[in-house]
């Protein structure tokens, strides 16, 4: 979520505006999972979110094996 905020010309008070949700995520096993740990993290700077999501989509990627590698 963000929220706009003015601060008065005086700079004494602070009007928090409307909160807006950044992104919906689809988080592994929801926001609260058992256990109480956290299923995401902020960079110290705020600008970056790494998050344990559920991938919707699944890939058949290929894996090349090489054996006896000398």
């Amino acid at each position: 979520m963000a929220a706009p905020i003015t601060l008065s010309s005086g700079g004494q008070s602070i009007d928090v505006g409307k909160p807006n949700a950044l992104f919906a995520p689809a988080l592994a096993g929801g926001a609260f999972p058992s256990g109480g740990k956290t299923q995401y993290a902020v960079s110290s700077d705020g600008k970056r979110f790494l998050m344990n999501v559920t991938v919707r989509e699944q890939t058949n990627t290929p894996i090349t094996l090489i054996l006896n590698w000398k």
